[in-house]
């Protein structure tokens, strides 16, 4: 039997009532089904509310979900699914999040079409002008974008997986946000239309602002089948808004492109204890790449190129492990700095052998418990809490 503080919905009818009649601090439990198109427009909570599927192993589906002007939604365990209709640009979202705060997207599966293309479809979830978004523990198969952040402030992605996209994670214009436990795979990009694909990627045309106070840490990064996918891409196209206050901490990448992290027009950042490895066969050898950047510490990573360039300042590098570079035929062996593993690669294929010189720097990137959806450590991710004043998930 329902408390007064839930509800039990089968349409999409019913559950456009409750949340109509939402007053704070109830859940809406939505039994297995169809709900379409989903809104929640101007409705603004004191109390947190809840919609999520009654059954864990069957969840509601939604085609898409729309919150504007709102505050103080939790939607949980919800699959979104959102192919194209006939002429939609591969800009439209699944999820799209307008002039909202307190919201928080939890244990969402988002996907395109799922035909096996993901060129043809949009973008998983946008928030736009919005504060306070947590975007936790979800998947993101077959987009052209798993996540599109714009002017947002104190948002949290963690502990998600992302899978056959042309692109990860992209922000402009955010500040007090962090970026943790993520695990990207399979990117899929369509050079013809000019993809570069990145998983964690970074920019300033058209918000006209730069990013501040940002922290990207205990993420992995596997190009899987396809090749040329960067990692951590942050660029000031325009250059009067630069880029302040960026913490780089323990990611790994694994892939072909020189960009496995790369800064341009950042002021302040600590790139420390993450790990590049380049994939074989691939046309360049990945690396840390600083462009028109101040006050960059480069320290305790694994990797085979540091290319800071001449407009440069304020550089300090130290405590680094020179990975082999087949290209200037220099550097230490993988075999000479990584333990032993089996299988596909994967992040226990990049642990830093015991007595090792990494181990013996505390170089390079480590594991950590929950990177990636359905192994989520939320008490890890609320270690990094402060850097962003944010509180963790209750």
């Amino acid at each position: 039997m329902s408390s007064p503080n839930t509800i039990v919905v089968s349409t999409s009818a019913q559950l456009a009532k409750a949340i109509a009649e939402l007053r704070g601090g109830e859940t809406i439990l939505l039994n297995p089904g169809d709900y379409g198109h989903v809104q929640i427009k101007g409705r603004t909570l004191g109390v947190t509310a809840t919609i999520k599927s009654a059954d864990p192993n069957h969840d509601a589906v939604f085609t898409d979900l729309r919150i504007d002007r709102s505050s103080g939604f939790r939607i949980e365990d919800i699959d979104v699914h959102r192919p194209l209709l006939r002429g939609e640009s591969d800009s439209t979202p699944a999820v799209f999040l307008s002039k909202t705060s307190n919201i928080d997207l939890i244990a969402l599966d988002v996907s395109g079409s799922l035909d096996g293309n993901s060129w043809n479809d949009g973008i998983g979830v946008r928030v736009d002008d919005s504060s306070s978004i947590r975007l936790l523990d979800s998947t993101f198969v077959q987009l052209n974008v798993a996540s599109y952040f714009a002017n947002v402030s104190n948002a949290v992605l963690a502990g998600n997986s992302v899978s056959d996209v042309r692109e990860g994670f992209d922000f402009g214009g955010v500040s007090h946000t962090i970026i943790a436990q993520n695990r990207f795979t399979g990117f899929s990009p369509n050079y013809a239309v000019g993809d570069h694909s990145d998983a964690i990627q970074f920019w300033n045309s058209g918000v006209n602002k730069g990013s501040d106070t940002i922290t990207i840490t205990d993420n992995v990064i596997l190009q899987g089948a396809n090749g040329g996918t960067q990692g951590i891409f942050v660029r000031a196209e325009l250059a009067a808004y630069r880029f302040t206050n960026f913490t780089i901490e323990n990611n790994l990448y694994y892939g072909d492109s020189r960009h496995g992290i790369s800064l341009n027009g950042v002021d302040g950042a600590t790139i420390i204890g993450n790990t590049l490895v380049s994939a074989p066969g691939g046309y360049l050898e990945t690396g840390i790449v600083l462009v028109n950047d101040t006050a960059i510490s480069v320290t305790r990573n694994i990797v085979p190129l540091i290319l800071p360039a001449t407009s440069v300042s304020g550089l300090l590098v130290k405590d680094n492990v020179d990975l082999w570079d087949t290209a200037q035929k220099s550097g230490l062996a993988i075999k000479d700095v990584f333990a032993s593993s089996t299988g596909a690669v994967g992040a226990d294929s990049f642990v830093a052998k015991s007595g090792g010189l990494a181990a013996q720097l505390g170089a390079g990137f480590h594991i950590v418990d929950g990177i990636g959806a359905s192994n989520f450590d939320l008490g890890h991710v609320s270690s990094y809490a402060h850097l962003a004043g944010l509180l963790p998930i209750a």
